[in-house]
């Protein structure tokens, strides 16, 4: 630690970390007392403090548009257990916000507790606790590639605009090969429009 994308995928050896894992008979998955926990440095979201709280923010909003659709999902986790352990950031960000009050409101939101979907209590990093536990190393390296995905948009992405984003223009010409098998094993991309792409 810290590691970038680039070694998690090419690097790291999962595959024997996972595999050891199952060996020693490991649950992850198989248990609601575990969870991927991934932790994200704050200079990924911009280089100034202003920055990074403003793309947080666009992060949250993001959480709380998607949330039933597409984040509970794409976690793997029961409703229930999400609300235990990484609840649904609720920043009530809205659209006549401006990026000062929408970063206000993400601070407060992220700070209420370390139990949320986007914690904000570490002083260096910021942890997306939302992901079920996996012993599949394909899953762990789809997990950090949507994060990659979704903090590149935010940080090049006007909070305005984000009302209007839609999930599938951001995920539907992703290149990384995980992340695509694991939104088409999910169903989280339209199928009508990617059916080429999850055939």
């Amino acid at each position: 630690h810290p590691a970038t994308l680039g070694y998690h995928m090419h690097d790291m050896p999962w595959e024997d970390i996972t595999q050891t894992a199952r060996e020693y008979e490991y649950k992850s998955h198989d248990t609601d007392t575990c969870g991927l926990h991934i932790h994200v440095s704050r200079t990924a979201f911009g280089i100034s403090q202003l920055d990074q709280e403003l793309n947080v923010a666009k992060m949250m909003l993001l959480f709380d548009r998607w949330w039933d659709n597409h984040i509970v999902p794409f976690s793997r986790r029961n409703i229930n257990l999400l609300n235990d352990w990484a609840r649904k950031p609720d920043a009530e960000i809205l659209p006549d916000d401006d990026e000062s009050t929408a970063a206000d409101k993400a601070k407060e939101a992220g700070y209420r507790t370390r139990y949320q979907a986007i914690n904000l209590e570490n002083r260096a990093t910021v942890e997306f606790r939302i992901f079920r536990g996996t012993l599949k190393r394909n899953t762990i390296i789809a997990s950090i590639q949507w994060l990659d995905t979704l903090i590149a948009y935010v940080n090049t992405t006007p909070l305005k605009s984000l009302w209007h984003a839609n999930w599938d223009d951001i995920f539907k010409a992703t290149e990384y090969t995980e992340l695509r098998e694991y939104l088409c094993k999910r169903k989280l991309l339209n199928e009508k429009k990617e059916e080429s792409e999850c055939a």
